[in-house]
């Protein structure tokens, strides 16, 4: 099987190299001498090399001075797989598998012929001080497709739905006819989780360029992609966003780096995107990036409670292993789930109060909350009619 190494930024765009399981190994720097020589200043003369260990596709970084990142993660050694981005320099390589009924890989083609065209802030602020256009504007229904996601995810309790949430509203403010939402794992590689097109293990599609690109990047971009329609074979391929002439590829913020990317993209009869289409798509983005924060932090909330509340069960706050100490735990495990009422006796300072709470945990009602109640600070008739009623004829319904 073949693979490829392909430059997607830089002098070169769609350049690369191939190379096959029986390459002993590929160097990559800025000398000339290296198997993909890189013209990048910040690139070491060696900065990194790859090779197949017999298993396993690697990449080391040979003692570089700016480091190799692989997927936004600084390395020293990793394991590659097909779409994975490794950066040396301000070089953007992507790691792809090659199939021998294609003749030419749509990442090679793809980076060749795109161009993508950075947005920046504009210089100046818009005017709120004038009134908004009529009710049919864009503007309008853009503003009501945020405030209707902003709603909606303050309700929602698992990351599905506010994905799900989010590729609905992508469609809605902007017309797309496909919307990909990447997430990045544990190990910063990008997948597909949700949106309106379905990708399989084997497609190619699932090489995420763009969004790798934008969280590489940290910016928001809109990509002319002149080599999409060539990626679609037929009417009846799943039309992607990497299939538009022109797509929009957007970060997710998340509080310490890049969670993912959102990418959507509209047929050419359905007009191109614009620069306030993908001002909107980034306000999605960020409200996204916030609503998977809160589910994040809501969980490891969550699981700290219940290690929490294990470690206070788990635990007996009487000291001893006698055997009067281990029958006194035996009958509170024996009584605890009994719903019933339970009298401790003892002398002052033997504990009772600890008994009773480890009652209370071994419970049906150890949810609830402990109470206790020093009967001392009632007086005795109230005490006397709580526990033994009145006694009768003592007043009208006694």
């Amino acid at each position: 099987m073949k693979y490829s190494l392909i430059l997607l930024n830089g002098p070169s765009p769609g350049a690369g190299l191939t190379i096959t399981e029986d390459t002993t190994e590929v160097t990559l720097g800025r000398d000339a001498a290296r198997d993909l020589p890189i013209d990048d200043h910040h690139c070491s003369r060696l900065h990194a090399r790859v090779w197949f260990d017999s298993q396993r596709w690697q990449v080391e970084d040979c003692g570089s001075s700016n480091g190799t990142f692989v997927n936004s993660r600084r390395i020293d050694r990793v394991t590659l797989r097909p779409g994975d981005i490794i950066r040396v320099g301000e070089t953007l390589i992507v790691f792809a598998c090659e199939r021998e009924d294609e003749a030419e890989l749509p990442v090679r083609r793809m980076a060749r012929s795109t161009f993508m065209m950075r947005v920046s802030e504009p210089d100046e602020q818009p005017d709120f001080s004038q009134p908004l256009l009529d009710a049919d504007s864009e503007l309008v229904r853009s503003a009501a497709v945020l405030c209707r996601l902003s709603a909606s995810l303050h309700q929602l309790d698992n990351r599905d739905a506010v994905i799900s949430a989010a590729s609905d509203a992508v469609v809605d403010a902007v017309g797309a006819d496909a919307v990909t939402i990447w997430l990045a794992g544990a190990d910063g590689r990008l997948a597909a989780v949700g949106g309106s097109a379905v990708y399989s293990e084997s497609d190619e599609a699932c090489v995420p360029v763009f969004a790798s690109l934008a969280m590489e990047k940290n910016e928001a971009m809109l990509v002319q992609n002149n080599g999409g329609r060539h990626a679609l074979t037929s009417a009846d391929d799943t039309f992607h966003p990497h299939h538009a002439d022109m797509l929009i590829t957007v970060p997710i913020p998340g509080q310490t780096e890049r969670c993912g990317a959102i990418e959507c993209g509209r047929r050419t009869e359905h007009g191109p995107l614009t620069q306030d289409d993908l001002t909107v798509v980034v306000a999605i983005a960020h409200q996204v990036g916030m609503a998977l924060e809160n589910l994040q932090h809501r969980e490891r909330l969550e699981l700290a409670n219940q290690h929490l509340r294990s470690a206070v069960h788990s635990q007996h706050r009487i000291v001893g292993d006698s055997p009067v100490i281990r029958r006194l735990f035996d009958t509170i495990a024996r009584v605890g789930p009994v719903n019933s009422t339970i009298l401790v006796r003892g002398e002052s300072g033997t504990g009772k109060e600890l008994v009773a709470r480890m009652i209370h945990e071994c419970s049906r009602r150890h949810s609830g909350p402990y109470v206790p109640i020093n009967c001392a600070a009632f007086s005795e008739s109230l005490l006397e009619s709580e526990l033994f009623g009145h006694e009768k004829g003592a007043f009208t319904g006694a």
